[in-house]
């Protein structure tokens, strides 16, 4: 979709900086996350009858994961070695909490531990435990020990959840509550926020075996998934994927025809003003599963609220330092060198990492650039350096999560400072007319 640019005339002249947003969002699956098959000729060696391990799968992220050493660098293609190594670096957290089904009545407690009992059934089945992705592309326990369905209690029903959350940094204590488990993360744009519960679909049915246990499996469909029952028919917890955050990827171009001017402009650092604590849900009290395995409107109350606190968080570029907060300070994201624009007819120049920042419709942008000119009728030293910043910039809309944006910088020349928004691409949904204040232009 493509909207119309919409102007708006400041005050000063000076050399200015435009923004433009194109926002392209990608649904582009990556590969190889799907639930293992179950072959029925080669079950699962430890199961026995009183013996039954909780195993996981999980479906793939409507986009590559953001990790590595901190989070800076996405995943790509499962088929890539090295790609591969950056999944099998993640680390998830697991909870399963027992819920109400035919055979419990009582109330779900997100306040137990593994050792916490219900009417004798275990209150809580895995209480954060952390697991990593195997080579065989099977969500696996990270201490290679993994927690037991119970065989006295086959039929009680548990809810599983999963995060992830890279390097964030837990600014607060965990919440507990007897409806919820809250975490307190802080993000430097870096990281992507995870969210998934787990929810069977028509392929865990398709590969049911034809049989009376099958048949009161999908009689109860409501009320077994998950419990030991279900585990014995390999109906294993099924992890949906929510990605929590939006991805920014940053091009710049020029506006006017400035190398005929005689005249460029070098980005040094883009930073974006934006809320960076999670208030993250990552467990809570739900009826679970229903009847229907296919049915994605009942879904859990899980997932973030941000607060309204905000930050300047720089575009990160390969000479960022890896630890946590390298892009809050703007000397660690200073490009080098320094991308540089001066004819609107060559292809715009990404520059930077992508940066991942809460699905929001409002942000600042700053922008530090250098002015070079070799143009007698420019009255100001070739080389200076400005700044500029736009505050509360509202998109109609907003950026989404799941969703990759391209964030599009047109560079203008020495004239009237105008700010232009355009969206198109998917997913982006076209907003109304942009007012903008007085700009502040610094110089050094």
């Amino acid at each position: 979709m493509k909207r119309k640019s919409k102007h708006t005339e400041m005050k000063r002249y000076i050399a200015g900086i435009g923004l433009c947003c194109a926002l392209a969002a990608c649904n582009e699956s990556y590969p190889g996350l799907y639930a293992p098959v179950y072959d029925a000729d080669n079950p699962n060696p430890e199961m026995t009858a009183d013996s039954i391990p909780v195993t996981l799968s999980l479906t793939d992220p409507a986009y590559a994961l953001v990790t590595g050493k901190r989070g800076q660098g996405s995943f790509g293609f499962w088929d890539d070695e090295e790609e591969r190594a950056k999944w099998m670096a993640a680390e998830f957290g697991v909870y399963a909490f027992l819920t109400r089904n035919h055979v419990y009545d009582g109330t779900p407690d997100l306040t137990a531990d593994e050792t916490s009992t219900g009417g004798g059934a275990p209150l809580c089945l895995v209480n954060d435990r952390k697991a990593r992705i195997s080579a065989a592309c099977e969500l696996l326990w990270a201490d290679g020990e993994p927690p037991y369905y119970s065989a006295v209690y086959p039929e009680h029903k548990y809810n599983f959840f999963l995060y992830y959350k890279g390097d964030a940094e837990e600014y607060a204590p965990e919440q507990r509550t007897q409806g919820s488990i809250t975490k307190f993360f802080r993000i430097d744009g870096t990281q992507d926020l995870i969210s998934a519960y787990a929810r069977p679909g028509t392929e865990d049915a398709e590969r049911l075996p034809d049989n009376d246990e099958t048949k009161y499996l999908m009689n109860h469909a409501g009320d077994l998934v998950y419990s030991t029952k279900s585990a014995r028919l390999h109906v294993e917890p099924h992890l949906r994927v929510k990605h929590e955050m939006a991805r920014l990827n940053f091009l710049v171009q020029a506006y006017d025809t400035l190398k005929q001017q005689g005249r460029e402009i070098r980005i040094q650092s883009v930073a974006l003003v934006i809320p960076t604590r999670a208030q993250f849900t990552v467990a809570a009290d739900w009826a679970g599963v229903s009847h229907d395995w296919t049915d994605e409107t009942n879904v859990p109350p899980t997932g973030i609220s941000w607060e309204a606190t905000c930050d300047t968080v720089y575009v990160p570029n390969e000479n960022t330092p890896t630890e946590f907060g390298a892009t809050l300070k703007r000397e660690n994201a200073t490009f080098d060198p320094e991308p540089g624009v001066s004819d609107p007819e060559e292809e715009p120049v990404k520059i930077g990492k992508p940066l991942l920042i809460p699905p929001i419709d409002q942000l600042g942008v700053i922008i530090h650039y250098r002015f070079l000119t070799a143009n007698p009728e420019d009255k100001i030293p070739s080389g200076s350096i400005f700044i500029a910043k736009y505050s509360n910039l509202r998109f109609e809309g907003g950026f989404q999560s799941g969703k990759t944006h391209d964030v599009l910088l047109k560079v203008y020349g020495p004239r009237k400072i105008e700010l232009t928004v355009d969206g198109k691409g998917l997913g982006w949904i076209s907003g109304g007319d942009i007012t903008v204040g007085e700009e502040e232009e610094d110089t050094n």
